[in-house]
């Protein structure tokens, strides 16, 4: 199948063959095979995607599909849906944070939403899963030191599990106040309840971990 460069996913490896299609004075190779790897499923590495907004398109037999525009990882991505899926019937919106499931083509079949901007609710997260394969939920910042991030599971004021940010993209969703957009940020667009002493200010933050090491981080001010 044919691939568009925004289904590769940043910071991950892929095996590949690279070809020329018969025209031996190019200097580079044609066409690049990725080799060994099911698109249709999501890996516990998957980055989750901040969706930034819902576009209509066209895909590659001219029938009319929704396109998610967002970030995964660093990666700027926009990702045609399979023609039987509606993210308005799955109530996936702009401000969203998501994980997907592809079809055979690539496309996405299905989403599980981890933050619904609209709600300001994400799922819960504990300390009962702390070393799963896959990890994700919201938690609220308590305190920054350095790149370790002091967070709470029911608010900012308490202090329940610590994670160590350093190396990790930072996705920023800013309040409609803030004027309503999807970002690449750092750790300085953290909002601790220590900063701000109270939890309605403090930042939401959806964290995705693989075996604790933090894959995804989606902060929402």
């Amino acid at each position: 199948m044919i691939k568009n460069r925004s289904n590769l996913v940043n910071d991950t490896s892929y095996m590949t063959s690279a070809y020329r299609m018969g025209n031996e004075l190019l200097e580079y190779e044609e066409v690049l095979v990725i080799q060994g790897t099911n698109w249709t499923a999501s890996s516990n590495t998957d980055p989750l995607m901040l969706v930034s907004d819902i576009q209509q398109g066209v895909n590659d037999y001219d029938e009319e599909v929704d396109v998610i525009h967002g970030y995964k990882g660093s990666e700027e991505v926009w990702l045609n849906c399979d023609v039987d899926f509606s993210c308005a019937t799955a109530g996936i919106e702009k401000g969203d944070t998501i994980r997907i499931e592809y079809s055979r083509n690539g496309d996405v079949k299905s989403a599980t939403k981890y933050y619904d901007y609209s709600e300001r609710t994400g799922t819960a997260m504990d300390a009962s899963t702390l070393n799963a394969g896959f990890r994700a939920g919201t938690v609220y910042a308590n305190d920054r030191v350095g790149n370790m991030i002091l967070c709470g599971y029911t608010d900012g004021s308490e202090f329940d599990e610590v994670f160590n940010l350093s190396g990790v993209t930072v996705l920023v969703y800013d309040s409609g106040a803030r004027g309503g957009t999807a970002r690449v940020g750092n750790l300085g667009d953290i909002r601790t309840y220590q900063m701000t002493q109270s939890t309605e200010d403090c930042s939401a933050m959806v964290v995705h971990t693989n075996w604790m090491y933090p894959i995804t981080v989606v902060i929402y001010n």
